[in-house]
């Protein structure tokens, strides 16, 4: 089975039956899953930060701010004919406060509000969700399937339904 890696800011796309779409080491960052089980097209984007600043467009990626993300993956499966939002389902994993305990700061959390509010004006929403918390999570989705499975280094792993 061949697995690709999305980095921090990166979206991509999967449409082969013999593999998967992995994200390491998701702290603060969402994982912003869109499968199609109808066409059996995968699609992750690994959002680092909720906005742009001033309407500043990101060179470090189409997915590294939440808003470009969701617009960037829709076009996506658009451009590969899943048009209808019945075609597909999103699930959401990271968001988590590792290095920010007191909560400073808190992009976990800014990064899930602002993801979930852009699905809204879209008039979509999550169908599952592993979010928030204090844990680094490695994600790993089967094209095939559609099977999201997370692991964890101190609670080992499990799927998310």
């Amino acid at each position: 089975m061949k697995t690709d890696f999305v980095g921090i800011g990166e979206l991509k796309i999967a449409d082969s039956h013999y593999s998967e779409l992995k994200v390491m080491g998701l702290g603060s960052c969402v994982a912003v899953i869109f499968y199609s089980a109808v066409k059996q097209i995968l699609g992750i984007a690994h959002v680092a930060l909720p906005t742009a600043l001033n309407g500043e467009y990101s060179q470090r990626g189409p997915a590294y701010f939440a808003d470009d993300a969701i617009v960037n993956m829709l076009e996506k499966f658009k451009q590969r004919g899943v048009f209808n939002r019945r075609d597909f389902t999103i699930k959401l994993v990271g968001g988590a406060s590792i290095m920010d305990p007191h909560k400073r700061f808190d992009i976990g959390n800014r990064n899930i509000v602002a993801i979930k509010k852009i699905l809204w004006l879209h008039q979509l929403a999550a169908f599952s969700e592993d979010l928030g918390g204090r844990i680094s999570r490695t994600v790993k989705v089967d094209v095939a399937s559609g099977r999201v499975l997370i692991s964890s280094p101190d609670i080992g792993s499990w799927e998310l339904k």
